[in-house]
């Protein structure tokens, strides 16, 4: 018990330094000016049928699971199975701490409830979905993706059970307009880990404005998902077009933040271009309107500097 509540402290702290690298200034002011808007949101959750909020914490959370590099790390520290169950459990109720706090002090039970299972359902299965994600992970050809699309191929290939949830998704937006959001968050941390790796020079075809026509190439891609999506969502429930364009738009506005970010920051000796935890702050502050500009602002500025970076490395060879 004293390793689970040492392992949750911990667990604060590194909230406390994500909050502290994105500036506690910031993240005070966009809360200030967006309140409305994330009442609203608050308001969307609790009128949400209760089956909605569980399926989509239950993918959210599976996945964020099968993210980590911890779980062999954490699982050695415990002698009984029950306990890295217990830890997995408390720190997934964390994640979703805001909502479970909503749903004490509007008396939903019903979903608080949902929240607390889906949080035990993806501790119990731990074992079973990361075998079954490691499984997926093992590169598989995917034809369909050209090859001039390679960091989402090469992303993909690896993690083919993505691309069944991502369809899953698109179906349930059938059922429930809610689903696209879900989608849409799914769509932008999945673009967060497509363009991590670093390729080698001799498979950048550099011309002139290589990035913008990267750009370009990319958000046509994308449409096979996004736009089916927000024509199913739009059939369901079409009163809310703003919201499902916002969405689409915020979700355009990762993929070329996450590629101008990385071809600003692109040399050939690199492994990896990583991402800053304000830049994983930047996502999340995306979906809140207005906040969007500063984002906006900078992958202008990213853009400027990828196509000068990319004429420094190979305009001139």
């Amino acid at each position: 018990m004293n390793n689970i509540v040492a392992l949750l402290r911990f667990r604060l702290i590194q909230s406390n330094r994500l909050l502290k690298d994105a500036g506690y200034l910031m993240v005070v002011i966009v809360a200030f000016l967006t309140l409305s808007v994330i009442s609203q949101g608050f308001v969307f959750i609790l009128e949400c049928p209760p089956e909605v909020y569980g399926i989509a914490a239950f993918v959210l959370l599976i996945l964020l699971h099968n993210q980590r590099k911890d779980t062999v790390f954490l699982e050695s520290l415990f002698q009984h199975k029950y306990e890295i169950i217990l830890l997995y459990c408390l720190e997934y109720l964390l994640v979703q701490l805001p909502f479970v706090i909503l749903f004490i002090s509007t008396g939903s039970w019903m979903k608080l409830a949902v929240a607390v299972l889906s949080s035990g359902l993806v501790s119990l299965s731990a074992k079973a979905s990361t075998a079954l994600f490691s499984s997926s992970n093992r590169k598989s050809g995917i034809r369909f993706i050209p090859l001039s699309l390679f960091e989402l191929k090469f992303f993909l290939e690896r993690n083919v059970l993505l691309i069944f949830i991502l369809v899953a998704l698109l179906g349930l937006t059938v059922y429930h307009f809610g689903f696209f959001f879900v989608l849409i968050l799914l769509f932008s941390i999945t673009i967060m880990g497509v363009f991590v790796p670093v390729e080698d020079r001799s498979m950048v075809n550099w011309s002139k404005y290589f990035v913008a026509n990267k750009l370009l190439k990319y958000t046509l891609a994308v449409q096979v998902l996004l736009l089916p999506a927000f024509c199913l969502a739009l059939f369901n429930r079409p009163d809310l077009w703003m919201w499902y364009a916002w969405a689409y738009g915020m979700a355009l506005l990762n993929l070329w933040m996450f590629i101008t970010y990385k071809y600003s920051r692109y040399a050939p000796d690199r492994i990896e271009i990583g991402s800053s935890n304000a830049l994983a702050i930047f996502v999340l502050f995306n979906f809140l309107p207005g906040t969007f500009i500063v984002s906006l602002i900078y992958t202008i500025i990213n853009y400027v500097k990828a196509e000068r970076n990319l004429i420094a490395y190979y305009a001139r060879t």
